[in-house]
């Protein structure tokens, strides 16, 4: 307990060497300067994910195009006539 004790000793002087209110405008700046380090490591975090998916979203495009199938050009096949041989349509007199 005794190092305890000599810490609180040290944290009253501070106290008295600076004023209450200047400690307090040094922390709001100390955490507002780490929001802003914060939102700019996220920033840059997030445009970098962005342009990632993207990017990747257009790279699959982009080779799901130059290998599609080719298109098969239609064959022309000759229409034939195809008498059915059905044992009821023959046995109906029309």
């Amino acid at each position: 307990m005794f190092g305890s004790e000599s810490s609180n000793s040290v944290l009253s002087t501070m106290d008295h060497l600076v004023d209450s209110s200047i400690v307090s405008r040094i922390q709001v700046n100390l955490a507002e300067s780490r929001f802003i380090r914060n939102s700019y490591g996220a920033l840059w975090f997030n445009t970098l994910m962005f342009l990632l998916v993207i990017g990747g979203v257009l790279t699959f495009l982009v080779v799901q195009y130059h290998h599609a199938k080719p298109v098969v050009q239609p064959v022309n096949i000759p229409k034939q006539e195809y008498i059915w041989n059905n044992s009821i349509r023959n046995n109906i007199e029309i």
